[in-house]
């Protein structure tokens, strides 16, 4: 580790000890990224746990039940559809999280797209900008979705 980069943490450290909101610089620069390391461990445990129910509006069929016998197939599609806008909040904030892991984001795009959109091809930096564009989108609809289902996320 370099010199500046302990003088720095021992700065974040003091910041984090005397400030009355004890958030440092480094925190604030990049909120979106400090919170999406807080909630997508949450998600991820939220969606892997027993789910005994689903908000009112997610299933289309009138008559829609939050909690109902697990055999009932109406139940069932609406926990699926449950699990997948659950799974499209993950996604947004991995997406939020994949420059900041692996400084291009090449091990989200691999995970979910099976390539790398950022490559360079005969000494020239090229650009898959479906891709990218595709994952940007899909990352806002999960994040509309959070923003939709957050009082909804409790089991």
């Amino acid at each position: 580790m370099r010199m500046k980069d302990i003088l720095r943490n021992i700065k974040y450290f003091f910041q984090r000890i005397f400030r009355k909101n004890h958030i440092t610089d480094i925190e604030m620069w990049n909120c979106y990224v400090y919170l999406a390391k807080f909630i997508l461990p949450r998600l991820q445990a939220f969606r892997n746990q027993d789910i005994h129910g689903y908000p009112n509006d997610i299933n289309s069929i009138s008559n829609s039940r939050t909690v109902a016998n697990k055999d009932d197939e109406e139940f069932k599609e609406g926990l699926k559809d449950w699990f997948k806008k659950i799974d499209e909040m993950i996604f947004a904030f991995e997406y939020a999280l994949s420059d900041d892991s692996d400084k291009s984001g090449a091990n989200f795009y691999i995970k979910y797209y099976g390539e790398n959109p950022y490559k360079i091809i005969d000494g020239q930096f090229q650009n898959n900008y479906e891709i990218i564009q595709e994952a940007h989108n899909r990352a806002l609809k999960g994040f509309e979705y959070f923003g939709q289902y957050f009082l909804h996320l409790w089991d």
